[in-house]
């Protein structure tokens, strides 16, 4: 039977994996907005390091109106991982005309994203002047399906 490994040790596994410090966020938080020695001061000179789901997946979708209040989003998640995961969670973010969110919905995606495939998704959400959308959650499958 399949294991799922929890959020926490895929974020611990993958930092590991890639390299990558979890740490910032800490260091972020304690951070003086006026010392120009500080980690924020210093995020301004410096691109944000891509989130844990950035680094491994990826979404392409296109939204149009559906009916009156409605509109549908489809497109693929890809997972850039060498592992399928599964109980993949899409955080749609509504904005309005000046960029500000609006609303949140989490969409749980039905299909297993195989390693380094993609799973097409069809969501129906509140109309609103744009969107943006996150994958929030998800789970790698260890050992082989039957």
């Amino acid at each position: 039977m399949p294991k799922t490994l929890s959020l926490i040790a895929i974020i611990a596994m993958a930092g590991a994996v890639m390299g990558g410090s979890l740490s910032g966020a800490q260091v972020a938080l304690g951070a003086n907005p006026g010392d120009p020695t500080s980690s924020e001061g210093q995020a301004a000179a410096t691109p944000p390091e891509k989130s844990l789901t950035e680094r491994l997946f990826h979404i392409e979708w296109n939204a149009r109106p559906l009916r009156p209040g409605q509109s549908s989003i489809t497109g693929y998640v890809y997972n850039d991982y060498g592992k399928s995961a599964e109980f993949v969670e899409l955080q749609v973010t509504m904005l309005d005309a000046a960029g500000h969110a609006v609303g949140t919905q989490v969409h749980r995606i039905s299909d297993t994203v195989p390693s380094r495939g993609r799973s097409y998704f069809e969501l129906q959400v509140p109309a609103s002047s744009a969107y943006h959308l996150d994958v929030i959650g998800f789970g790698f499958v260890e050992g082989h399906r039957m």
